[in-house]
């Protein structure tokens, strides 16, 4: 036990990663010491929860991670409910929200220009009841890009080596 001598002290918890502190509520005791003992200064701690998965190219729009499927890099993922923020995927299409509290949360994604979503299904979002100290792991977003087929249809006029355009109405893809 170490004996302080009289003065104003703030009292702390250093973070700890994974952890949120829950009391006190200010997270710190301030008091001045005239001699006397402080006791009762104490720290409430929880082990916070996480949120996390992928977003993949689903190659074959079949909504499964399939083999030759692969993450897709710098797309955002937002949460709302207890917290809002967003954060982008890395390299490897892998997201995480660590340190959450427990409550209600809404996971989406924001979809680029020329993607479909192939999963998760309709609405497109994953809402999860997180309750303290859980991982929720494999809340994933498959997206299928769409591609583009250009050409130009001509009516060869065989007595001449020029190609005459003609208007397509229907053109079939298989």
């Amino acid at each position: 036990m170490k004996f302080l001598p009289p003065d104003h002290y703030t009292v702390y918890e250093e973070d700890r990663e994974g952890w949120i502190q829950s009391y006190p509520e200010t997270g710190e005791y301030d008091f001045s010491l005239l001699g006397d003992s402080i006791t009762h200064i104490d720290f409430g701690n929880y082990r916070g929860s996480s949120i996390s998965g992928n977003v993949y190219n689903d190659f074959n729009s079949n909504g499964l991670r399939d083999t030759n499927d692969i993450g897709l890099g710098n797309w955002k993922i937002i949460i709302s409910g207890a917290l809002i923020d967003s954060i982008r995927t890395d390299d490897s299409g892998r997201y995480t929200f660590n340190g959450l509290e427990p409550g209600t949360y809404t996971v989406s994604e924001v979809l680029k220009s020329n993607w479909k979503r192939t999963a998760p299904p309709s609405p497109g979002t994953y809402t999860i009841q997180v309750v303290q100290g859980e991982l929720y792991t494999d809340k994933n977003f498959g997206n299928f890009k769409f591609g583009r087929i250009t050409g130009r249809k001509f009516n060869e006029d065989r007595k001449s080596t020029r190609l005459n355009p003609v208007t397509v109405r229907n053109l079939v893809c298989r």
